[in-house]
C-alpha cells in the first residue's frame, strides 16, 4: 500500500470517527482523490466538530423536518413495510431512517467547509475553546454501508440525481436499496415534493442556515497553498477540485431535505 493510501485511510477513518457517521458522504470522498489536500483540509475542520458545530447540525436537521412537513402528507413506510418485511428488517430500516436525519446534516456542513477550503474561502473562526467532541459510531449505524447498490436501484438513484440535480443520490436512498419497495416507495412519493417551489425554498433557506452557521465554528478554516503545491497539489487539481466540490455542496441542502422526509415517513424515531 502506498503512502498516500495510508493517508488517506486514516484521514476518512478519522472523519467517520470524528463526525460519528456510518459513511464518508460522496462529496468528501472526491476530495479523498487528492490526499494532500483533504488531510490538509480536514486538519482544519476537525478541531472544529464540538458544542458549536453539534448545535449547528441539530438546528439544520430540525429545520429541516419542519421545512418538509408543511409540503404534504409523507408516507407509513413503517405500516406500509410491515405488511411486506419481517420485523428485524423493519428495525434495520428504522436505523438507516435514524442514522441518515442524523449524518446528512453534519455531512453538509463538513462538505460545506471542504468548499470553502478548495475555493480559498476562509472561515474565520471566533477563538472561543470548547472540550473536545464526543467520538466514535453510534452502534446502531455500524452494519451500514451504501456503497454497493442493487443494479434494478439504479433506475431510481439517477433519477434521484437528475431531479436534485446532484452529482449523487442521497445516501438515505442508497441505504433503502436493501429493500426495492421501500427505496421506490419514497421515491415516488418524494419526487412531486422535489420538484416544487416549496423545496427550492427550502434547500436556499437550509443552505444559507450553514453559511451562517459556520460563522459560529471556534477555529479558522482555512490551507496553505505553498505547502499543498510543494506537494504536488497543483492549480489545475485545486480548479477540478473545486467544480465538484461546489457541485456537492450546492445539492446537499437536497440531501439534508431528503433525510428529513425519510425520518418522518418512519414515523420520526428516536435519534442517535
Amino acid at each position: 500500500m502506498s503512502e498516500a493510501e495510508l493517508l488517506i485511510g486514516a484521514v476518512r477513518e478519522d472523519i467517520r470517527q470524528t463526525l460519528r457517521v456510518a459513511w464518508v458522504h460522496p462529496g468528501i470522498e472526491v476530495a479523498a482523490e487528492h490526499p494532500v489536500f483533504l488531510a490538509a483540509a480536514w486538519s482544519a475542520i476537525r478541531p472544529n466538530v464540538g458544542k458549536t458545530f453539534d448545535a449547528l447540525t441539530q438546528t439544520l436537521a430540525t429545520a429541516a423536518v419542519e421545512l418538509i412537513r408543511p409540503m404534504g402528507p409523507v408516507p407509513d413506510l413503517r405500516a406500509s413495510m410491515g405488511r411486506l418485511r419481517s420485523g428485524p428488517e423493519i428495525r434495520r430500516m428504522v436505523e438507516a431512517a435514524v442514522a441518515a436525519q442524523f449524518d446528512a446534516a453534519r455531512n453538509q456542513v463538513a462538505v460545506h467547509l471542504l468548499s470553502c477550503a478548495v475555493r480559498g474561502e476562509s472561515v474565520a473562526g471566533t477563538g472561543a475553546e470548547e472540550p473536545a467532541a464526543r467520538r466514535g459510531i453510534p452502534d446502531g449505524q455500524r452494519w451500514m454501508a451504501v456503497a454497493r447498490v442493487p443494479v434494478a436501484a439504479g433506475e431510481f438513484l439517477g433519477q434521484a440525481e437528475r431531479v436534485l440535480d446532484s452529482p449523487s443520490a442521497p445516501p438515505v436512498l442508497r441505504l433503502l436499496t436493501r429493500w426495492p419497495e421501500a427505496l421506490e416507495t419514497t421515491w415516488k412519493q418524494l419526487r412531486p415534493l422535489a420538484t416544487g417551489d416549496a423545496w427550492r425554498r427550502s434547500a436556499v433557506r437550509l443552505r444559507w442556515a450553514v453559511r451562517a452557521g459556520v460563522r459560529r465554528l471556534p477555529h479558522p478554516v482555512a490551507v496553505q497553498w505553498r505547502a499543498l503545491r510543494r506537494r504536488g497539489f497543483s492549480e489545475e487539481d485545486q480548479a477540478e477540485l473545486r467544480r465538484v466540490l461546489v457541485a456537492h455542496d450546492r445539492a446537499m441542502p437536497a440531501n439534508t431535505l431528503t433525510a428529513a422526509f425519510v425520518w418522518l415517513a418512519f414515523g420520526e424515531p428516536d435519534g442517535v
